[in-house]
């Protein structure tokens, strides 16, 4: 733990944010998440659960496929009811269904613990769907242990804590993904690739030689980039930032995004390469991950979120944007209690058991050794022979991202060796950090411009950054639809309360 306190300190973002999918979104994380329609629901049984303790139903979001969650809750209530006289109930919920089934369970007292996931963390505090942690944060030093005074920070609604991060890649880079085998073919210089001009020139080379398939395509469908480039989306997710700051959250002047002059350089750059045959023509109907085109052998090259993880097979990386930690670093996912909660005390039994104990996180992440998940030699874990994260019966470890505290619980080996989490710490520490970690716009006062100028910013958004059309035509007509739907509103009350922010 204190290997995590130490780059936690140093206010270390996930994608999955409001806007990283917000991704995280985000969603940017430990282990690539696989396509949503491979992430069926499945309702823990309630079958081994004991009569005589407290049931807390725990929810979190599913990329991949829980089917034996029954099994594992099983295997987890042996544990629980022994250590700390509870038993929970494991409810996942595919990503494309989260929003909706998440807002009519915290109508109810049907949940207990739940996962902060695509929704702000303001709008769970602004409808009182989640209850204040302070009381029992402060009765619990075990817990206190686990996070550093900056971590807790980026999870407060107004002062108090309502949440709880996760442990993930908090930081975040983005990476030049490319066909090795091209790369080799070409005799192309990896490590001198570091700006877009840089990638340009390469494109240029491949679609040359090879004009049969795709230079560049977006990183996941219409999509050019997911996480981040260089503004601070200020917590609404990278694919929401109407409005941000500039030059790695330095600059703390809020501005419209579309007037930054990096989005205007990265566009100015994608639509010159959209209209030289470099990226796919039809990018804005594309429906495939980037890094499957790449694979497939479809295209040469598309953007990814860069951490520490193994590259996949075939597959060589240059980093075009150095690690840096984003206003919403820590709240890509965190960990809530539902106000409704018939049995608070109990739910936050739960969070202390996954957040501490290592036997507990082990289960809960990566299921039941020898069905689930094999122990290597060097301390990793594996799927078993001929088994894969899309076809396990119970894929958490290749999500680890998405449970409260993967550090405590085995390394899958796709992911990285055994020591990936003390990498991952540094990985984290030498990232440069926004100045406005931790801050969460509150648009309360401006409903309904903010409903506006998103739904202008979604109507231009992806097509300016894939290149589909002129930004020196789009941009001033964007930003002028922006302006009569009262952006500068917007802008005024985001610099206020981001002033407020810096104060403290």
């Amino acid at each position: 733990m204190k290997k995590w306190n130490r780059f936690a300190s140093a206010g270390l973002a996930a994608v999955l944010a409001a806007g990283m999918m917000a991704g995280c979104g985000q969603a940017q994380a430990p282990a690539a998440a696989p396509a949503e329609e491979a992430a069926p629901a499945a309702e823990g049984s309630t079958e081994a659960v004991q009569s005589d303790m407290p049931v807390v139903n725990m929810v979190m979001p599913a990329f991949v496929d829980y089917t034996d969650a029954p099994m594992v809750e099983e295997e987890l209530n042996k544990i629980l009811g022994e250590k700390y006289g509870i038993n929970a109930k494991l409810t996942y919920i595919s990503v494309g269904a989260w929003v909706q089934q998440t807002n009519l369970l915290l109508t109810g007292s049907e949940c207990d613990v739940i996962a902060g996931f695509i929704t702000p963390l303001t709008s769970y505090v602004n409808n009182g769907q989640i209850l204040a942690l302070d009381d029992y944060l402060a009765a619990s030093p075990d817990m206190q242990a686990v996070f550093s005074e900056v971590q807790l920070k980026g999870t407060q609604v107004n002062g108090k804590q309502y949440a709880l991060s996760n442990f993930h890649d908090f930081a975040g880079a983005v990476d030049y993904w490319m066909d090795e085998s091209i790369v080799k073919e070409l005799n192309i210089d990896v490590d001198s690739i570091h700006t877009l001009d840089d990638i340009e020139e390469v494109l240029n080379q491949v679609h040359e030689a090879h004009p049969e398939i795709y230079p560049m395509v977006p990183q996941h469908d219409a999509q050019m980039l997911t996480s981040r480039w260089t503004w601070d989306d200020l917590g609404v997710g990278f694919a929401n930032a109407f409005t941000s700051i500039g030059s790695y959250g330095e600059d703390m002047t809020v501005q419209c995004t579309y007037e930054n002059p990096d989005f205007v350089d990265f566009t100015d750059h994608m639509h010159r390469w959209y209209e030289n045959g470099l990226i796919m023509a039809d990018a804005l109907s594309n429906t495939e991950p980037g890094d499957a085109l790449v694979k497939g052998g479809k295209a040469f090259s598309t953007f990814a979120n860069g951490s520490i993880n193994k590259l996949p097979d075939g597959i060589v990386a240059a980093r075009i944007i150095e690690p840096w930690c984003m206003s919403s670093a820590f709240t890509g996912v965190t960990y809530c209690i539902n106000a409704n909660s018939a049995n608070p005390d109990a739910a936050w039994k739960l969070m202390e058991a996954v957040y501490t104990d290592p036997e507990v996180a082990t289960v809960l992440e990566c299921g039941i050794e020898g069905t689930h998940y094999v122990k290597n030699e060097d301390g990793t874990i594996s799927f078993p022979e001929g088994i894969d994260a899309s076809t396990s019966t119970y894929g958490g470890a290749a999500q680890a991202w998405t449970f409260p505290n993967a550090q405590i619980a085995p390394v899958i080996a796709d992911t990285g060796e055994a020591d990936y989490y003390e990498k991952l710490a540094e990985f984290n520490n030498n990232a440069r950090n926004s100045k406005a970690i931790g801050f969460m716009f509150d648009s309360s006062s401006v409903t309904d411009a903010y409903s506006a100028c998103l739904n202008i910013h979604q109507k231009y958004f992806n097509a300016l950054l894939c290149g589909a059309v002129d930004p020196a035509e789009i941009i001033p007509q964007a930003v002028e639809e922006l302006k009569a739907a009262g952006m500068d509103d917007i802008i005024a009350e985001e610099q206020k309360q981001l002033d407020a922010f810096q104060a403290q």
